[in-house]
C-alpha cells in the first residue's frame, strides 16, 4: 500500500537523480523510528538518512532533496500531537521541497 508506493517514488526519484545532477535526492525515512520524544525532526531525518553526497541541511537548503516520511501511523499515540505539529511547522518552513507523508 502506502509504504510500497512510498518506496516506488524514491526509486523514481533515485533514477531521475542519476540522469540530472539538479533534480533532488529521495530521503526515505520510517516514522515509526521516531521514538524520542526529544528529538526534532530534522535531527533525525539526518539520523535516518544515510549517507549523503553532501550534508542533509545543505540539500534543504539548496532544495534538491524529497522527503518521503513514511508510517505517521507508527508514531506512538501520545507523540502524535506534537509530531503532527512539528510535521506540519517543516513542511510550512520547507514549501519548495517535495515533502510527502504516509
Amino acid at each position: 500500500g502506502k509504504s510500497t508506493t512510498l518506496r516506488k517514488l524514491a526509486g523514481q526519484l533515485c533514477d531521475d537523480s542519476f540522469r540530472d545532477p539538479e533534480a533532488p535526492l529521495p530521503v526515505l525515512v520510517n516514522l515509526g523510528f521516531w521514538t524520542s520524544a526529544e528529538e526534532p525532526l530534522t535531527d533525525f531525518i539526518t539520523r535516518q538518512s544515510g549517507p549523503l553526497p553532501v550534508p542533509i541541511d545543505q540539500l534543504l537548503d539548496e532544495n534538491r532533496v524529497a522527503i518521503l516520511l513514511d508510517g505517521m501511523n507508527e508514531i506512538p499515540t501520545g507523540q502524535w500531537k506534537a509530531r503532527y505539529e512539528e510535521l506540519r511547522e517543516f513542511i510550512t518552513a520547507h514549501q519548495d521541497l517535495i515533502v510527502v507523508v504516509s
